[in-house]
């Protein structure tokens, strides 16, 4: 993880992206998703490195590492990862990048782990899940078991939640059409008081 980051810091994409490569077949899942989020947040904001990255060769053997991972921790029946999906599904939704198979087994993990996560790791799910739903039709179909058992999840908890989490959370279930009128009136109640 620290070459990872070393390198990313340098700003140098084709210095990050060759380095990935090289060290692919030793990353495990954390490895991978801290990869990924340092990619997404070198490209963030600029269009153009960011449609770069989609065609370069790099970015679908690491989605390709991402979900052989999946099912080595599956295997393995390893500890759920939630900072690690929320990171890489995050990062693909930055990135503007759909592996619908990858995107499909995060959603089916999260839907299993989903008492595991943190509230701003699961707003950021949420978020990802929306965004990458407008690329791609497929990843909402995938994704709505997410939002269903979010909604639930969402109201029994909503105090664990910023403000921040819950402007995510609304913003997600808009965009991607999954609306709830019991967990609308929860956040709307759990908001009103910051907004004063």
């Amino acid at each position: 993880n620290s070459q990872i980051i070393a390198v990313a810091d340098t700003g140098d994409l084709e210095l990050f992206m060759s380095t990935t490569e090289a060290y692919l077949p030793q990353m495990n899942l954390v490895n991978l998703s801290t990869a990924l989020h340092r990619l997404a947040k070198m490209m963030a904001g600029t269009p153009e490195a960011q449609n770069a990255i989609r065609s370069h060769g790099t970015l679908p053997l690491l989605a390709e590492a991402v979900r052989a991972a999946f099912v080595k921790a599956d295997a393995g029946r390893a500890p759920p990862q939630c900072q690690a999906l929320s990171n890489v599904t995050w990062s693909m939704a930055t990135i503007g990048f759909v592996d619908l198979a990858l995107l499909q087994m995060a959603a089916s993990r999260a839907c299993e782990h989903f008492d595991h996560f943190k509230s701003f790791e699961l707003a950021s799910i949420l978020w990802a899940f929306a965004k990458l739903g407008l690329m791609d039709p497929s990843v909402s179909e995938s994704s709505a078991p997410l939002f269903k058992i979010a909604a639930a999840h969402i109201q029994i908890h909503a105090d664990q939640f910023t403000f921040r989490c819950y402007v995510m959370i609304v913003w997600a279930f808009a965009t991607a059409r999954e609306f709830d009128d019991r967990l609308f009136r929860c956040l709307r109640v759990n908001m009103m008081p910051t907004l004063r």
